[in-house]
């Protein structure tokens, strides 16, 4: 079994999947995307926003505190995450 990588950008997946036209500035970086996901065997599914709301909070929590974090166990994660 490969990996599973959800994105919240349509758009893009559409690209990676051959279904729209890739942007010239973008080709190269789409298919090295596509050569990733297909050497991890991996399966590209979409998202909508509010699925990824635990992944954009945590992003958000590093930019502004310029740090890396760690967290190993649920219970360690902010509780505003733990909501989600």
């Amino acid at each position: 079994m490969g990996v599973m990588v959800e994105t919240d950008s349509l758009s893009l997946k559409k690209m990676i999947d051959k279904q729209w036209n890739v942007p010239w500035e973008l080709v190269e970086r789409v298919e090295e995307i596509r050569i990733f996901v297909h050497k991890l065997q991996a399966s590209l599914t979409h998202t909508f926003r509010e699925g990824n709301c635990v992944a954009d909070v945590l992003a958000n929590e590093v930019v502004e505190s310029q740090s890396t974090k760690e967290y190993n166990t649920f219970q360690e994660l902010p509780s505003s995450i733990r909501r989600h």
